[in-house]
């Protein structure tokens, strides 16, 4: 899964960290531009020591955006080659949430680290100013996101699969903490753990209705994770990815 987050405001909270690392516990890693050079941060093994590090930095400059990542292994070895930022050129580098399945597999690269090397080097060294370049990566990573660091400059591709809380864009909900995701049926009801306030949904629905209909992916409303392809299952009124599918394949059919 992964979570990559572009702090531009306040210092992000040790409570968070923990959240995010204990989501996402194979390295963690940072990326800004002190006004001379894009500068990298990496941490494979302590995230007490992370989050000192980068509270240092943010004392130092108060007012740059920082983008931040906690790594899940899909791809590649975990250490510190496949842990972000991954630095594109002298002034740029970026963090990347999700899988980029067009550029292959390796066993010891993860699919980020291919993507930077045969994708993003490639491109002229200013291209996060480009927009039409920036909206063909959209479209190359599908349900990918990507925080960019360029000098001054940042952006998010694919904004909108993620959220802004706080005055920070975070790619998913990994930095809140854990709740309860498997739906219960009470009733003919169904509900769901949606959020860390632990809110419920209500939803009508029937356990005879197991109709799964396959779309073009997503957030998973069950686990929360992106997913390539997502199932609605009827009988649960959500979007669930094969994982969870497969977790409740007994409630399910």
């Amino acid at each position: 899964m992964c979570i990559a987050i572009l702090n531009g405001q306040g210092v992000l909270s040790l409570k968070t960290f923990k959240n995010c690392w204990a989501a996402n516990p194979d390295g963690a890693g940072l990326c800004y531009f002190d006004g001379e050079k894009i500068q990298l941060l990496k941490e494979m093994k302590s995230v007490k020591n992370f989050h000192k590090q980068y509270v240092s930095i943010r004392d130092k400059f108060p007012l740059i955006d920082i983008a931040v990542h906690f790594r899940i292994a899909t791809h590649g070895r975990v250490n510190s080659i496949n842990c972000h930022p991954f630095k594109v050129n002298k002034n740029t580098a970026f963090i990347h949430n999700g899988v980029i399945s067009q550029v292959g597999t390796n066993p010891d690269f993860s699919d980020t680290y291919i993507f930077n090397e045969t994708i993003l080097k490639n491109l002229p060294s200013t291209f996060v100013k480009n927009t039409a370049i920036l909206e063909l990566l959209s479209a190359y990573i599908g349900y990918s996101k990507l925080v960019i660091i360029s000098g001054e400059n940042s952006a998010i591709v694919n904004e909108e699969l993620g959220a802004w809380d706080g005055g920070n864009w975070y790619s998913n909900k990994s930095y809140l903490p854990a709740v309860e995701k498997k739906p219960i049926l009470q009733g003919n009801n169904f509900r769901y753990g949606w959020d860390s306030f632990h809110d419920w949904d209500y939803i009508s629905g029937s356990k005879s209705n197991k109709e799964e209909i396959t779309d073009h992916g997503g957030e998973c409303e069950c686990c929360r994770e992106q997913a390539p392809a997502l199932s609605y299952i009827n009988q649960w009124a959500m979007r669930m990815c094969e994982k969870c599918c497969e977790a409740y394949k007994e409630d399910i059919y």
